[in-house]
């Protein structure tokens, strides 16, 4: 069997001897169950690529001790991580990794090994500030609630400092709100430098 799909049921676990009974499993989409626990020998599947877990009640992920493991796409979205747990770091092929809407408030240096990544989605969660890889790579991350008032306040300074023609500045204030969201929300990647330049001419 290279395919398995068990979504929208009422599954709680994974058997234990998993990796045993689907040797040659090349992906696997258990999203939106009851899953609170996976089997320790999970990430020994060799033949796994893709793994979607997303909708259900984990908090943890097992450790990494395949290092042939061929996993590339890791979904687990809309689960209760309050932390991306350091075995992620371990999974060397990793292109994909979707940890958005969990309760995470930072990220470890761990996830600076990833050389092949290229997706990396953190929206809605609770990080914010800069977070440091192991790679030296930044990624700010920003929390709509926290930042609200700080953006008007700063949008209001940096109009009167310019003192120029309101109607034109909120163009250019609504032109890099969009480019911001576009940054933050869709295009986060570890290893790419988006620059966004903005000229402004004078009317």
């Amino acid at each position: 069997m290279r395919t398995l799909r068990i979504g929208q049921n009422r599954v709680t676990k994974i058997p234990l001897n998993f990796a045993q009974l689907f040797v040659n499993l090349k992906k696997l989409v258990a999203n939106k169950n009851c899953i609170s626990l996976l089997p320790i020998d999970i990430f020994d599947l060799p033949m796994l690529e893709a793994m979607v877990l997303s909708r259900n009640n984990l908090s943890n992920l097992p450790s990494v001790n395949n290092s042939k493991i061929r996993l590339r796409c890791l979904v687990l979205s809309h689960n209760e991580f309050i932390e991306i747990p350091p075995s992620v770091g371990k999974i060397s092929l990793l292109q994909k990794l979707f940890f958005d809407n969990n309760q995470i408030e930072s990220l470890p240096k761990a996830l600076g090994a990833l050389k092949y990544m290229y997706k990396l989605d953190l929206s809605m969660n609770q990080i914010t500030g800069d977070a440091v890889l192991a790679s030296g790579t930044y990624i700010r991350v920003y929390t709509c609630a926290s930042s609200m008032s700080s953006c008007i306040c700063i949008f209001v300074y940096i109009y009167m400092y310019l003192q120029i023609n309101f109607y034109v500045y909120i163009q250019l204030c609504v032109c890099v709100c969009v480019c911001v969201y576009i940054y933050i929300y869709k295009y986060i990647c570890i290893h790419t430098y988006i620059y966004i330049y903005i000229i402004y001419i004078y009317i």
